[in-house]
């Protein structure tokens, strides 16, 4: 839901109960896909606010790296299917000539009913695959699904980073600043970094702020395999992988 409130100039984006709703966001600057319940800007102010929604007692947000990949999350896609359906999709897609198409012809293409199929497309839109448009039943891939095939079969590189946000209200999931770009993250206790080098980082006050390309800053603590360090003003620097 997009709502705009004229007299304090407050505009809010609001998921709804639908499928179609609950995909995430893609933040093309920090290059994080974004799922959060309620994000509110005050034209007014310097900052936008992702937040748990008016009344609730506990924020949920996830902020995950473009290029993330987890095998044991891309097997469980499958249930109790032959073929992949992230696979599949590519596939008829590759038929059809065009990476939009209705529902229905894929359904056929499948031989299922209709209505598993429309369930399938909601799980993959739930994990930012796909677009489907439930009004028009319409699929349209989204990049994500080419680069998580890719990285099955380690065609291109994939990364862990995803920062899982869990706050009491009034606390906000994360604050935006719409001038210096910064994105202040909120209620992370952990972020696996590696799990090839066993490289963990527990921020101080469970906080982070997440800069340009998933670079960030943060205080606390960086556990290393056997070594633990303890600081202030860490920097991470996504492309060389290093901390400052």
């Amino acid at each position: 839901f997009f709502t705009y409130r004229v007299k304090n100039r407050e505009l809010t984006l609001l998921k709804s109960d639908s499928y179609s709703s609950q995909g995430p966001y893609t933040n093309s600057y920090h290059k994080v896909d974004m799922n959060f319940e309620q994000l509110s800007w005050k034209m007014d102010e310097d900052v936008m606010r992702f937040t748990a929604p008016r009344g609730a007692a506990i924020g949920n947000a996830y902020f995950e790296s473009v290029n993330y990949f987890n095998y044991d999350k891309y097997m469980n896609m499958m249930l109790l299917d032959q073929q992949h359906p992230l696979y599949l999709l590519k596939r008829f897609s590759e038929l059809y000539g065009s990476d939009e198409f209705y529902i229905e012809t894929y359904a056929d293409f499948l031989k299922m009913p209709l209505q598993e199929v429309q369930q399938q497309a909601m799980r993959m839109a739930f994990g930012g695959f796909i677009y489907y448009d439930v009004n028009t039943e319409t699929i349209k891939l989204k990049p994500r699904l080419y680069d998580y095939l890719a990285a099955s079969i380690n065609k291109i590189d994939y990364d862990v980073m995803g920062f899982v946000s869990r706050v009491n209200a009034p606390m906000e999931n994360a604050i935006y600043n719409i001038h210096n770009n910064d994105l202040i993250i909120n209620g992370i206790p952990e972020i696996h970094v590696s799990d090839s080098q066993n490289v963990t980082i527990i921020p101080r006050n469970n906080s982070i702020t997440l800069k340009n390309n998933r670079n960030f800053q943060f205080d606390g603590i960086v556990q290393a395999g056997l070594l633990t360090f303890y600081g202030n003003n860490f920097f991470f620097n996504y492309d060389s992988f290093k901390i400052n």
